[in-house]
């Protein structure tokens, strides 16, 4: 009876250990992989916002600046074309102060220095 608990403890051992070396192996061969992929995510989520805003920006600003130099050449008191103005003036102007507050300089600092930017995402992994 000793022997048969002995037996399966020691198989027990070896099939938890034998896993352990199996999930370490796992991880080393594919932490390259994640670290690549983690980067080129960071990568699009720091440059896809600003891009967005500043796109909105200049489509509103190039409606604004079209519809100006319409009602210069236009004589007639047109309402429509001075709503148009004063909304896609606003909407310019929020989507520059939006794209200049989502501007983040991290896309460089993985461009640059990507060893860098994983110890620093270490380091705010830890601290969470």
């Amino acid at each position: 009876m000793e022997k048969n608990l002995e037996l399966a403890l020691i198989n027990v051992i070896e099939k938890t250990t034998s896993g352990v070396e199996q999930g370490v192996k796992f991880l080393s061969e594919q932490t390259p992989d994640i670290i690549n992929q983690l980067l080129l995510y960071k990568m699009c989520f720091y440059t896809i916002v600003p891009v967005v805003f500043i796109t909105l920006s200049v489509v509103f600003w190039g409606i604004f600046f079209k519809n100006i130099k319409d009602t210069e050449y236009n004589t007639e008191y047109n309402t429509k074309q001075e709503v148009i103005c004063i909304f896609t003036g606003i909407l310019g102007f929020i989507t520059t102060m939006a794209s200049l507050f989502s501007m983040n300089l991290k896309w460089l600092q993985i461009i640059i220095a990507p060893k860098l930017y994983l110890i620093e995402y270490a380091a705010e992994l830890i601290k969470q």
